[in-house]
């Protein structure tokens, strides 16, 4: 179901390209008397697909998770490190893919932001409609070489997002006077926040290494918008508290991570779903959102606090549950 830039980029094996809004007028290229398995990049255009395939009288089936979750499962046949590091950078994407996707679709300059920006996090904890505001009160400002663009211990002023560029982050020891490089920046990261968050004074310095744009807000703004924290967070030992008393855990993985071990009793939507099942949730029912490091639960909270849910998210997702679980295999 992806558009042509995204298969020419990296296809799945044998797969036969439809783009999702070309289904109607080439659905005699599909046989209706054999299964067809549906794919995007994470989920949701398959799962839209899906749904129009069958009032069109196919065999349609979601691939759950899509090309981007094939291209990291390929890297996580085993739970050493390096598997883990895949896991986590899968459950990155699947959890940005479907927030962009949710404030996407017409507001094409937030699309434009989005799709550079490399770690969302920033924004987990906002109303899905304050992050389209701060995106669209941001400033867009050029920038030098060798400019420095924040001093550590001054008073915070503004929030970074290199849409252009690349810069270094200097930072003064606590013992003494010398400055040294403890990161290096480029573009889609961002900086400058942990003074706004605050209150108090920059803790490192910023200086560009090359030409560059940034876009930037103001403190006024970033405090209204950024720092409302709307979804509470809590601990493995008060998620098996809550649950013990009556709260329901919601699994937002993949059917296949589902299967592996999950937590008893569990209700299981996949993140890419959600929005168009809403209506399998009970409305006075308080739930937990978990994944498997907390990443694609913040999200899927995000989105159920919009439509009134009363929703946690449990902290760093399932990874280290030390309670029971149970497996389908």
């Amino acid at each position: 179901m992806r558009d042509a830039n995204e298969v020419a980029a990296h296809a799945l094996p044998i797969a036969v390209h439809i783009p999702l809004n070309d289904i109607r007028d080439r659905q005699d290229e599909l046989p209706k008397d054999s299964e067809i398995h549906v794919s995007c990049a994470v989920g949701s255009r398959a799962y839209n697909a899906v749904r129009l395939l069958r009032n069109l009288g196919f065999q349609a089936n979601l691939l759950s998770g899509g090309e981007k979750t094939f291209e990291h499962l390929r890297s996580c046949a085993s739970d050493d490190a390096v598997s883990m590091e895949h896991k986590d950078r899968m459950d990155f994407l699947l959890s940005w893919e479907v927030m962009r996707d949710t404030l996407t679709g017409e507001n094409e300059d937030v699309e434009q932001v989005l799709a550079i920006l490399k770690n969302p996090k920033v924004f987990y904890r906002l109303p899905l409609g304050n992050i389209v505001k701060a995106i669209r009160r941001m400033e867009s400002v050029d920038v030098k070489s060798g400019e420095a663009v924040m001093n550590q211990g001054d008073t915070g002023d503004f929030f970074y997002i290199i849409r252009k560029g690349t810069a270094e982050v200097w930072q003064q020891g606590l013992y003494d006077n010398e400055q040294k490089l403890v990161a290096k920046l480029e573009t889609g990261d961002h900086f400058g926040e942990e003074a706004l968050v605050t209150g108090g004074a920059r803790n490192a310095s910023v200086k560009m290494t090359s030409n560059g744009n940034l876009l930037r807000l103001n403190r006024e703004d970033f405090q209204e918008l950024i720092t409302q924290q709307t979804i509470e967070e809590v601990d493995i030992d008060k998620a098996h508290q809550l649950l013990s008393q009556g709260c329901k855990m919601l699994d937002v993985r993949y059917q296949e991570e589902y299967e592996e071990s999950h937590v008893p009793g569990v209700q299981l939507i996949p993140l890419p779903e959600l929005r168009n099942r809403l209506d399998e949730l009970e409305p006075d029912t308080q739930y937990i959102a978990s994944c498997l490091s907390g990443k694609r639960s913040a999200v899927a909270a995000m989105i159920l606090k919009q439509h009134g849910f009363n929703v946690l998210v449990l902290e760093h997702g399932l990874r280290d549950w030390p309670y029971e679980m149970v497996s389908e295999f």
